[in-house]
């Protein structure tokens, strides 16, 4: 695996994993997860990602640019049904299957 493939994998697998507890917790910290995305997204180089780097780190900006005020307005733990977070979760599934494809990545697991 090439450290590109790896950085695109632990992109995905961030991607996924935040997915995961926007669908099945109860609640979250809209705060930690922006966090979590940004830090994976930072992680990734405009060159492992080719032609589609900015398209990608465009649609993730503009979740940031919704997700950023929430965080401020509720900084406490928030229900994962609300706020439009189901929405989010979809997006991130949507984003993860797209790695999975775009990259020729194995399915997690």
């Amino acid at each position: 695996m090439t450290a590109a493939e790896a950085r695109v994998r632990a992109l995905r697998d961030e991607v996924s994993a935040v997915a995961d507890l926007l669908d099945y917790d109860d609640a979250i910290e809209i705060a930690a997860i922006v966090d979590r995305l940004r830090s994976a997204v930072s992680a990734v180089e405009d060159d492992d990602l080719g032609v589609d780097a900015s398209m990608i780190r465009a649609q993730f900006d503009a979740m940031f640019e919704r997700l950023g005020p929430l965080a401020e307005a509720h900084p406490g733990p928030v229900s994962t049904g609300s706020l439009g977070l189901p929405a989010d979760a979809r997006f991130l599934r949507d984003m993860a299957d797209f790695l999975t494809r775009r990259y020729g990545l194995e399915e997690e697991g």
